[in-house]
């Protein structure tokens, strides 16, 4: 009987010193997820900060082009008439061209189909 309570003694020792242990790991592992917290709190801030810098100067940048655009005289009314009927024209150019080259796609498909076609009846025969 007493070898059995000396042996409880033994273990809950043993456990108890064990539970001190984690407890001094849990208290560390506590302050690292303190100190990572911080640091992550201060990272957001500082790129905040550098974000908002960045935007401000942004916004800089704008104002003064914006005052750079409205100081310089704009193009006449008939002068951007004209470049849009330029565009325009251009833009009828160049659909007129894409049409040309589907069809002519369409053509050399067919024609290809047809050839594949005679070649295969040619191989029956």
């Amino acid at each position: 009987m007493e070898d059995q309570i000396k042996s409880c003694n033994e273990d809950l020792g043993r456990v108890t010193t064990m539970l001190s242990i984690r407890e001094k790991e849990n208290t560390q592992l506590q302050r690292e997820i303190s100190d990572l917290h911080r640091r992550l709190d201060e990272g957001r801030k500082s790129q905040q900060n550098a974000l908002a810098r960045q935007a401000a100067e942004l916004y800089d940048a704008s104002q003064a082009r914006d005052a750079h655009a409205k100081a310089q005289p704009s193009p006449s009314a008939v002068q951007r008439q004209q470049d849009d009927q330029k565009m325009s024209l251009r833009l009828e150019l160049k659909q007129d061209e894409c049409e040309r080259l589907v069809g002519e796609l369409q053509q050399t498909e067919q024609a290809l189909r047809r050839e594949r076609s005679d070649s295969q009846a040619q191989a029956l025969v």
